[in-house]
């Protein structure tokens, strides 16, 4: 399979799914220019003057500097924390973010990330899975598609019943492939249904589903 089919079968996988779970670790933070300390060697890149003292990051990263160190401590931390302050979040977070709002149950982020970024990031995106003030949920969504589907299929037996189609009459079948939506909705989840590409706009109101 080509990387543009396996894009699109995870695509599919999640607009299907009913929960997610998104394991986020060190990729958020160099995704947003922060340099990465795995092993010596990373963490050396970004601050040489501690190579030359031999120091990694695990023994930086120790309470003890302060006492002992206090320069050394602050000089370390002070930098860190201005380069976390300066980073932005990567696309990878919005995308995420937006893969978590229509989730309609459950929904996790776990993170490995040490930094403030990494930290935060769960909380960012469990904001951003909150749908605003008015929006559909997904709940809303997959049950509003459903029923969608069985008006549809209604129409179609009505139209086929009409016209004497059907398999066990040898007739042809109904090429209805678009219908107004159940009025039961509103308008704001059927445009969200044609933007997450699961309906298409036919004009006159009417919606035809994307994958016939």
């Amino acid at each position: 399979m080509t990387e543009d089919g396996l894009v699109q079968s995870a695509a599919r996988a999640v607009r299907s799914a009913d929960a997610l779970l998104i394991a986020a670790g060190a990729g958020m933070g160099v995704g947003s220019g922060l340099p990465d300390f795995r092993g010596a060697d990373g963490f050396w890149r970004a601050y040489p003057p501690y190579a030359k003292l031999g120091l990694g990051f695990t023994s930086l990263a120790n309470p003890r500097w302060f006492t002992s160190d206090p320069a050394l401590a602050w000089g370390f931390y002070g930098h860190r924390l201005n380069l976390y302050r300066a980073a932005r979040p990567p696309g990878g977070l919005g995308v995420s973010a937006r893969s978590l709002f229509w989730m309609p149950r459950r929904r996790r982020v776990y993170s490995t990330e040490v930094t403030p970024l990494g930290v935060s990031e769960a909380k960012r995106m469990s904001d951003a899975a909150s749908p605003p003030p008015g929006a559909p949920t997904g709940q809303e969504l997959k049950a509003a598609l459903k029923a969608f589907k069985k008006r549809l299929k209604l129409t179609r037996l009505d139209e086929e019943s009409r016209i004497g189609g059907g398999p066990l009459s040898g007739g042809r079948r109904a090429d209805i492939v678009a219908i107004t939506p159940p009025s039961q909705y509103p308008q704001a989840v059927w445009e969200e249904l044609v933007k997450q590409g699961k309906l298409k706009k036919a004009g006159h109101g009417m919606y035809e589903l994307a994958e016939e």
